[in-house]
């Protein structure tokens, strides 16, 4: 059977705390893989595209170790590393989470509401929200990235689920992320 889910099962872990307290936890997987199937032309037969075999490394950081406020976008952050050839380093900053349904171009101008630097997470940060799905609670979500060769469609991230889909632009959306990047 196939499982669609996350696991840490084949990874490696460290934990740490810096000398101004720091706290950082580091996971690598030695069995990430070189492609990335989001830079190559893409068919109709294309459909989900699982994302856990791309993180190479995850860290998740809490700059201020126990004090609070203990807040994904504050004081809690994450750096997902994908692809072992011509890896894509991301460290979304999680700016709000909009429960509103409209559709893309909808998300798009939610986003510019919240802040003028504030936008839709692209497909790399969805999937670093799937990495980190535990600590920024996110569901399934749009992106802003467009599938090769499909201008009326992105991608949107099953979080929980892992993987991304394309998805008609002119669909409903309920779950949007606004994200500033770093």
């Amino acid at each position: 059977s196939y499982v669609w889910s996350y696991s840490q099962t084949n990874t490696k872990a460290a934990a740490f705390e810096t000398a101004n307290g720091e706290s950082i936890i580091a996971y690598y997987s030695p069995t990430c893989t070189a492609d990335n199937p989001f830079s190559v032309v893409q068919t109709a037969a294309v459909a989900w595209i699982r994302t856990q075999p791309f993180m190479c490394a995850n860290f998740i950081y809490d700059l201020n170790g126990n004090k609070g406020p203990n807040t994904v976008g504050k004081d809690i952050g994450f750096m997902s590393v994908l692809f072992a050839s011509d890896p894509i380093v991301v460290a979304p900053v999680v700016v709000k989470k909009v429960s509103k349904t409209t559709d893309y171009n909808g998300a798009v101008q939610t986003c510019r509401e919240v802040g003028d630097d504030t936008r839709l997470p692209n497909v790399y940060e969805g999937i670093s929200m799937f990495y980190n799905q535990k600590i920024s609670k996110s569901d399934v979500f749009p992106t802003s990235t467009v599938p090769l060769g499909r201008v009326n469609q992105i991608y949107r991230m099953h979080a929980i689920l892992g993987y991304a889909q394309p998805y008609y632009k002119t669909s409903s959306i309920s779950e949007i992320w606004c994200f500033k990047r770093n």
